[in-house]
């Protein structure tokens, strides 16, 4: 399989702006281990893009506080605007959505 780039991206922590999380600029590994997290399911794109770079820092997924996992964005985007979790995320998924300032 060969790809072609596209578009840039990256991939962002976000949460509800109702929670005290939203206020932060930055968040360490070691706080990134203890925060309630809900991932992309087994398989996703997303999800493996996170997992080369955890691993880059020596994390497992076990390492994390994972309370779920969801099979779309369009589902965790949702559920993320009303929980306390954070969600790591493609920029481009959620543009709109920060600058309306939902998150």
């Amino acid at each position: 399989m060969k790809y072609i780039p596209f578009i840039k991206d990256e991939i962002v922590a976000i949460a509800n702006t109702a929670q005290t999380l939203s206020e932060k600029d930055e968040i360490s590994l070691s706080e990134l281990k203890l925060l309630p997290l809900v991932l992309r399911k087994a398989g996703s794109g997303s999800l493996e893009v996170i997992l080369k770079k955890l691993k880059k820092q020596d994390i497992k997924l076990q390492d994390l506080n994972i309370l779920m996992h969801l099979g779309s964005t369009e589902s965790i985007k949702r559920y993320l605007a009303n929980s306390n979790c954070l969600r790591l995320i493609s920029i481009n998924a959620v543009s709109k959505k920060i600058a309306n300032g939902e998150f």
